[in-house]
């Protein structure tokens, strides 16, 4: 068993069958604040 933890709810890692294509795109900031947002929507509200 793999066991590998995740961010907001979001594992870690995911399973792809043999011979498949995935297209992923990641997202990275940098910003002060008071604490850490409980998820991540709370985070993106703060950036608008």
């Amino acid at each position: 068993m793999i066991e590998r933890n995740g961010m907001y709810g979001v594992p870690g890692y995911r399973w792809i069958p043999g011979k498949c294509k995935v297209h992923v795109e990641y997202y990275a900031f940098i910003t002060e604040a008071a604490g850490i947002p409980d998820t991540l929507e709370e985070a993106e509200s703060k950036l608008a």
